[in-house]
């Protein structure tokens, strides 16, 4: 397999303004491997011995991949509990660097760094009792610096670890998920610039070398040691992989900044696409907020922070709430934008039965305002009236009102909803009645035979009785086809929230089975899945409190769930429909199955998945850290029509 690649995180928390500039590839030659730990039972040891038993001084480096957190700690390095280790621990990616035996009444272990997953980055952690000082770094920058340490390393018998723990009672654990390359062990400290020297590759740095396994001899069961002491590490259970490109290039040139002496600090990539403001200074358990500004031809990518939970305010603005520590770091990271058209999206909702259906639409526009999407016009799969006018509330909210607005007038499923009837009384609207809205069947027939070819992407999020009715129209005033022929000539691809996989049921799907079976059995254009177990992690809507009270989206959360943090499977669907074609932004954002095709019991709805080289169906697979996708989807539930931002 070949391993995916993201942008590298960008971070850091020291007081000067430097530059990295990206590297040329070195003399390490052609190969292009790395080492893959499965998460359970993998790992690499190198038995004790004197060289390795290091209590006065040390530096451990590598480049690190994770894929997944699948227990509370991961090991990156290290010689035992009792006496050093680099690991994440405590949900969420915390960076700790723990050192045993210091007479110093800090520990030699805290939490420094919210690690994201799915990038390639380079680690190093220091220790020098002489100076009694020690140091984390990412990507060759002092994430943290402790000084003050007193005293030295415990010595203890255990093995030298990487990608789990070698524990006291002889156990491993702490398996890591992920990859490895080009790990390096030291018997000193290395100042920051050699440490800037390893992750560029552009000069040796061999001076106290005890280890050093590049990881990518490409097969075989032992990890060869380079550093002339023969310290050959023993592979348990890992396996070679191929890397696409050298990780060591995807360090960009970027400016590192912190305001000194203040207790919150900013990091901002002025050249690379965006930079961040706030506050001079805060005080703990204080809440504070700052802003995030995109350079123009780009966007945001992702925020975290070291500690304290990022809501959005809106577009540009955040809040950093619950702050504990006594300083915490912000980290943006932007990307370019890519000049595309809008996608044009015809969106089909039950709008009714989950408040996910209110999120996408509120995205929707959210996009369309931004320049992203067309909204062509939106079709409500439900038989509640409520839900009709929830979707005429909404739209108009956001500067809409005569958007092109369906509504199933045969037969279908009717439910209750949390929040349907208030919405549709508390809020203004062009309809008065439900029954005002034409038929989505034959409002959906109009507005396909006006786009271009093979243009129109349908997104459902709802039952599939529009979509079965649409498919089996007969010609009409608009246009000569039938709805299979209007389809196969308009649609480019139907992006469809339904379905569990690999096998399973989910509610889309199985409320009117029969539609479901009939729609996709006989759809004549690709579909791609967004299964139940896309949206199950992306928890949203908990920043939906800060929305203005005449906002019929932060409602319907407070009606549905009082706005408590929800599952997003609506969105993600969405997401992937404008964002994730034509290597928008989402193009990274999950994996695909192979060509296949989606299997309905017509008798109960239950669906499974069946592999088809000439299938025209597939389904995403996760792949990128759900919370940072709830991050983006929360950014755009909490978009304001402009009227409201003035």
């Amino acid at each position: 397999m070949n391993v995916a690649h993201m942008p590298v995180w960008r971070m850091t928390a020291v007081l000067t303004l430097f530059l990295i500039v990206s590297p040329a590839i070195s003399t390490y030659g052609d190969s292009m491997y790395a080492l893959e730990f499965g998460g359970d039972g993998d790992y690499v040891r190198l038995d004790h011995n004197d060289s390795i038993d290091l209590t006065e001084a040390f530096t451990f480096a590598a480049w690190v991949y994770v894929r997944s957190w699948t227990s509370p700690f991961h090991q990156f390095g290290g010689k035992g509990d009792t006496s050093w280790m680099l690991r994440r621990e405590r949900g969420g990616g915390d960076l700790r660097l723990s050192l045993r035996g210091l007479e110093h009444p800090f520990s030699g272990s805290t939490t420094a760094w919210n690690m994201a997953m799915d990038q390639w980055v380079h680690l190093a952690a220091t220790f020098d009792s002489a100076e009694g000082t020690a140091a984390l770094y990412v990507n060759g920058h002092a994430l943290l610096e402790f000084d003050g340490l007193e005293g030295t390393l415990n010595s203890n018998p255990y093995p030298f670890v990487i990608g789990a723990n070698k524990e006291e009672s002889g156990s491993e654990r702490r398996f890591h998920d992920g990859y490895m390359s080009d790990v390096r062990l030291y018997n000193r400290a290395l100042s920051q610039t050699e440490i800037t020297h390893v992750l560029e590759r552009t000069h040796e740095v061999t001076d106290g070398l005890v280890v050093h396994w590049k990881l990518d001899e490409g097969s075989g069961a032992i990890a060869q040691d380079s550093s002339g002491r023969e310290n050959h590490g023993t592979i348990i259970g890992a396996s070679w992989v191929e890397v696409d490109e050298p990780f060591w290039e995807q360090v960009d040139d970027v400016a590192w900044w912190e305001k000194p002496g203040n207790r919150i600090a900013y990091l901002t990539e002025p050249f690379i696409g965006g930079s961040i403001s706030g506050p001079d200074s805060m005080g703990s358990h204080d809440t504070i907020t700052f802003s995030v500004t995109p350079e123009p031809g780009f966007t945001l990518r992702s925020i975290q922070s070291t500690c304290g939970s990022i809501a959005p305010l809106n577009d540009t603005e955040f809040s950093l709430d619950h702050v504990t520590a006594s300083s915490v770091t912000v980290m943006a990271g932007f990307k370019p934008e890519q000049p595309h058209e809008p996608v044009p999206i015809l969106l089909d909702t039950d709008m009714e039965s989950d408040v996910d259906d209110v999120g996408a639409l509120a995205m929707l526009h959210a996009l369309a305002d931004r320049g992203e999407a067309e909204i062509l016009g939106v079709m409500v799969s439900a038989k509640n009236p409520y839900a009709t006018l929830t979707a005429d509330r909404i739209n108009t909210y956001f500067g809409r009102p005569d958007l092109p607005l369906g509504m199933l007038k045969g037969e279908g499923v009717d439910r209750d909803s949390l929040y349907a009837h208030h919405i549709a009384e508390e809020f203004p609207g062009q309809l008065e009645s439900a029954d005002d809205a034409p038929d989505a069947v034959a409002l959906s027939r109009e507005i396909l035979s006006e786009q271009p070819d093979r243009s129109v992407v349908l997104v459902t999020i709802g039952y599939k009785t529009n979509v079965r009715d649409l498919l089996f129209s007969e010609p009409c005033e608009h246009s000569d086809l039938t709805g299979a022929e209007l389809i196969e000539q308009k649609v480019r691809i139907w992006a469809c929230m339904g379905g569990y996989f690999p096998e399973g049921r989910e509610a889309n799907i199985v409320w009117d089975y029969e539609a479901s079976y009939e729609a996709i059995s006989n759809w004549p254009t690709d579909i791609v899945f967004s299964g139940w177990e896309i949206g199950r992690f992306i928890y949203t809507g908990g920043p939906l409190y800060q929305l203005p009270e005449d906002s019929p989206v932060r409602r319907s959360y407070q009606l549905f769930n009082n706005i408590q943090p929800h599952r997003s499977w609506d969105q993600s669907a969405l997401l992937y429909a404008i964002r994730g074609l034509d290597e928008r932004p989402a193009t990274d954002y999950w994996d695909f199955s192979e060509p296949g095709r989606i299997v309905i019991d017509p008798e109960s709805g239950t669906n499974r998945w069946e592999r088809d080289p000439d299938g025209t169906h597939r389904h995403k697979i996760e792949r990128r850290d759900p919370n940072l996708i709830a991050d983006e989807i929360n950014v755009l539930m909490m978009h304001q029509p402009k009227e409201n931002d003035e």
